[in-house]
């Protein structure tokens, strides 16, 4: 799983879910009787009708469900804190506004727009790019993309 790191905290929540051999063993008859094999809320709730469950609410911190890439952005806006490494190049003709995290090895070429709320992973090529609300992953290369 991927995660966002800040200098100083690791920017994730992680949902933990442990199951006996049975339950385990019903996942296949779970995916034979349903097409939507690839959710495990939907997967739980079919659980529930067919065993008993039980769960541990963990009550310390902020949860954000980020099951979609909507929340996955705003829980990243709720955390997110500014942050350039330093091996990062950037053009003069580019331009970066607040708040964005952008990781070692970026650079930035022609006219680009980065910011409000983007996060652009290690290694990654923006060349005369606008990019706003957006996550871009390690080793991605932009070429005169709006995203």
């Amino acid at each position: 799983m991927k995660s966002l790191r800040n200098r100083n905290q690791l920017l994730l929540l992680l949902e933990f879910n442990a199951f006996p051999r049975y339950v385990v063993k019903m996942l296949s008859e779970y995916v034979e009787s349903n097409n939507k094999y690839d959710n495990l809320g939907d997967f739980l709730s079919w659980l529930c009708s067919k065993t008993d469950i039980y769960s541990y609410l963990f009550t310390n911190g902020n949860w954000c469900d980020v099951g979609n890439p909507d929340s996955y952005i705003e829980a990243f806006r709720f955390y997110m804190e500014h942050s350039v490494a330093e091996s990062v190049e950037i053009d003069k003709t580019s331009k970066i506004i607040k708040s964005v995290v952008i990781e070692e090895g970026a650079v930035m070429r022609g006219r680009s727009i980065i910011g409000h709320y983007v996060y652009i992973g290690r290694d990654c090529e923006i060349l005369s790019s606008d990019i706003s609300d957006s996550v871009i992953f390690d080793g991605a290369i932009l070429k005169r993309a709006k995203v």
